[in-house]
């Protein structure tokens, strides 16, 4: 689970089966991409981490089924260190103007599990 609600409806649909594959592998992390926001989290003891992008990140702090986007580009520095791995997220400079807020219906997020994120959903307000 990650800050945004309404991503989190979109996330991974079977953690537990990912954790059954890696246990007892070599994999010492996990990363993600197209999250458009950095996080860190632990699945079966196996560090995860997402970057975010490099035009817009998501609002960390949006609620409900909206989605906001602010400029904001970045990425994550990943390391390792021997079974040591550190994700750094590096934020570029922007003016963090909002880009778009979309609203997304029962309909919208039920599509967009069952084929992935494809779906236009509708902006309620975006910055001139």
């Amino acid at each position: 689970p990650g800050p945004i609600p309404v991503v989190n409806e979109l996330a991974l649909r079977d953690p537990a089966a990912l954790a059954a594959i890696v246990r007892g592998s070599d994999v010492i992390g996990i990363l993600a991409g197209h999250v458009h926001h950095a996080t860190w989290s632990v699945l079966d003891g196996i560090p995860c981490s997402s970057a975010g992008a490099t035009y817009s990140t998501l609002d960390p702090l949006s609620q409900g089924r909206a989605i906001r986007s602010v400029e904001g580009p970045g990425f994550s520095l990943v390391q390792l260190y021997g079974q040591t791995v550190v994700s750094t997220a590096v934020s570029l400079p922007s003016t963090q103007r909002e880009l778009t807020t979309l609203e997304l219906t029962d309909e919208q997020l039920s599509r967009l599990a069952e084929r992935g994120a494809s779906v236009a959903a509708q902006p309620v307000g975006a910055a001139s």
